[in-house]
């Protein structure tokens, strides 16, 4: 029989000829592709050797195994909680599979990355993605869920038996009342499982109620292993924690002086800026007001954040510019990144970036760019406190402080880790006479308490007189940011760019221009981001495929200082179809 031809042929139709164009096949998305280079990566991952476990790391899987997959896995950060876990899942995988493991969004493909990395193919790993992914018919050995996710897919996680819980970073579930808490407990009780490993190397966040109620998820009173970088890594050169004093615009210290002493005068000035609605500025002042010296510290912390951002770009183009160092940095707020991310724009420094916007792939991205050394600066929200490893630097820097050691701490780690071969150093930037010192006396008294009921090692700590005030003196950092209360939000200029459906992609240098500043803007405006290449200093970050446009259209225009726009016609349906198939 002879095989249907699928060459075009032209038919003959009232007089007219007619063309029937081959579909073409479909395009690989950037999820498909994604995946692709995933795998590629595994593939060639099979040919080296397996890591071997340290011998700590031996003694922890062997402690999970003896206390019958029950405990508290207490390790400070660094030292490998995740792969002592899924070693004890991978040699008994057949007494406790199948396995849910609950962590922090942010971690979770970093599970399904080190199963791989550590056993292979021995252990199937499903990461449970959003709403809508449904649960493989024949649970896989290891199903990792987000503490986000856990509370909106409860019902569907409990209809299944698991045989094993593990709960990373347990002191998510810290607030016995909170609703991630009561699902956990409800995955107990409907599994009727007893083998639980709860694991966190900041278990005790603020009170010692708290980290009872993380002890009773295991059953109240359960074995513990908890272990210091310093216990089982002594070979990894000690952290100092650094205090150097920074000055403020004057506009920013005044705006300060404001809130702190006539804090509802300063609150009306702001809302009203923010919201316009005078009635919607007394009902918010109303109810503001009444959870008034928590909701003033939080106001005061933003507007002292906004102040040290000039101080904290002086201090990177000194770190980086001067002493060729790359420097890790994080900020809790929004604006205070962006501002950030703008003034180091200005002193042509490029940054990579990690927020809660960041996609997984973006994310990963970020962290080679960075771990490569071919970008020196990583800017970090809290979504970038847990499972990143960003040793190529050994300096931090903290934009705001935080009112909890265990954050402070999880963010220090980052950097000290093992594999760290230098000397660490955390730079706290503080304002003096201001709530900085407040917060300070706050997080020491945890401190002591955490160092009394679980255990901490003594970090050494220092004291500079230097006044950061060099920021004075760079002219790109005149009038970077500004009050509160008269720029809520901070604007970046990232030159206009033209309609979605027109635009292939923007070219930027990124000494000049932030890469995820760019995404970001870009974004906003309505923009996809395909894919970003990067040759030599230049960025092309992509919206459209080629084969979206009318090649003979497409035009490179200059639209700003070491910025242009990639712009052309959109092709017909037909044509378009026509230049895939090329």
């Amino acid at each position: 029989m002879k095989r249907p031809s699928f060459k075009s042929k032209p038919t003959k139709r009232r007089g007219l000829v007619k063309r029937t164009i081959r579909k073409a096949k479909p395009k690989k998305t950037t999820q498909s592709k994604s995946k692709a280079m995933r795998l590629k990566k595994r593939m060639a991952a099979l040919n080296e050797p397996r890591p071997k476990l340290r011998p700590f790391q031996r003694e922890g899987v062997d402690w999970i195994k003896e206390n019958n997959f029950r405990g508290l896995l207490a390790d400070s950060q660094g030292t490998g909680k995740t792969v002592q876990a899924l070693m004890a899942i991978g040699e008994n995988a057949r007494y406790v599979c199948p396995v849910l493991v609950i962590c922090p969004s942010s971690v979770a493909w970093n599970w399904e990355k080190e199963a791989f990395r550590w056993l292979r193919h021995k252990l199937r790993c499903h990461v449970v993605e959003g709403m809508e992914d449904k649960f493989p018919e024949q649970l896989p050995h290891v199903t990792v869920v987000s503490w986000d996710l856990l509370t909106h897919r409860i019902d569907d996680i409990i209809k299944h038996k698991w045989r094993f819980v593990v709960a990373d970073e347990i002191h998510y579930a810290k607030n016995p009342e909170a609703k991630r808490t009561q699902a956990i407990h409800r995955v107990l009780e409907a599994a009727e499982c007893e083998k639980i490993l709860i694991m966190s190397g900041t278990p005790l966040v603020n009170t010692e109620e708290e980290f009872q109620a993380v002890k009773d998820i295991a059953g109240g009173d359960p074995p513990i292993l908890r272990r210091t970088l310093e216990d089982v890594a002594p070979e990894i050169p000690h952290k100092t924690r650094m205090y150097i004093p920074v000055t403020l615009p004057d506009e920013i210290q005044a705006e300060y002086n404001q809130a702190a002493e006539e804090f509802g005068d300063w609150l009306d000035e702001y809302l009203n800026k923010v919201l316009g609605d005078p009635s919607a500025v007394m009902e918010r002042t109303e109810s503001t007001m009444k959870a008034e010296n928590l909701i003033k510290v939080g106001y005061l912390r933003r507007i002292l954040a906004r102040g040290k951002v000039p101080a904290a770009c002086a201090f990177t183009h000194k770190m980086v510019k001067k002493q060729g160092e790359s420097l890790v940095v994080f900020g809790e707020h929004q604006d205070i990144l962006d501002a950030y991310t703008e003034g180091l724009r200005k002193l042509k420094i490029p940054l990579v970036r990690i927020d809660g916007a960041t996609n997984r792939l973006s994310r990963q991205r970020a962290i080679d760019a960075f771990q490569s050394g071919q970008i020196k600066v990583f800017l970090g929200s809290r979504a970038a406190f847990e499972g990143i490893t960003l040793t190529r630097a050994r300096h931090l820097m903290f934009l705001e402080r935080f009112f909890t050691p265990a954050a402070e701490e999880q963010a220090e780690d980052r950097i000290r880790r093992i594999g760290q071969t230098r000397e660490t150093f955390i730079w706290y930037l503080t304002a003096e006479s201001t709530i900085d010192e407040r917060i300070e006396e706050i997080v020491d008294r945890k401190r002591r308490i955490i160092r009394r009921v679980v255990g901490q090692p003594n970090i050494d700590t220092e004291q500079l007189d230097t006044v950061v005030d060099s920021w004075r003196k760079l002219k790109p950092l005149n009038g970077l940011t500004k009050p509160l209360k008269v720029e809520p939000t901070i604007t970046i200029p990232v030159p206009p760019t033209p309609n979605p459906k027109v635009l292939r992609g923007v070219i930027f240098n990124g000494e000049h221009w932030s890469i995820p500043m760019v995404q970001r803007i870009l974004r906003r405006r309505g923009h996809k981001i395909r894919n970003v290449e990067m040759k030599g200093h230049y960025v092309f970050v992509i919206t459209h495929e080629p084969e979206h446009f009318d090649k003979k259209t497409i035009k490179t225009i200059d639209v700003g200082f070491e910025f242009k726009i990639v712009a052309g016609k959109p092709a017909s349906t037909s044509k378009r179809v026509m230049n895939y198939r090329r």
